[in-house]
């Protein structure tokens, strides 16, 4: 669709706090606890999919897959927003 190849061509974001991947890596580090957020333009884009290269860790699926204002061409009538367009899933 269109909707789909104008968001091809938006930046993407994943926001999330990644976890620990075991107990004694919680114990070292305290990164867990920071909110954390990665950028970039999709891959692939289908019906049902969204396919990017963004770092994500354990513990961060369910976080957002959202878009900001600079995305006029989806939103035109909007000055500044934020929209989720999926969830993201390990």
């Amino acid at each position: 669709t269109n909707d789909a190849n104008s968001l091809k061509e938006t930046t993407i974001s994943v926001t999330g706090y990644p976890g620990p991947e075991n107990d004694r890596q919680a114990e070292e580090d305290k990164n867990f606890i920071t909110m954390w957020t990665m950028a970039h333009k999709p891959k692939v884009i289908t019906a049902e999919r969204i396919f990017y290269d963004i770092d994500t860790s354990v513990g961060q699926s369910g976080s957002p897959i959202w878009i900001s204002s600079e995305a006029k061409d989806l939103f035109p009538r909007r000055d500044l927003f934020f929209a989720v367009i999926g969830i993201h899933t390990d």
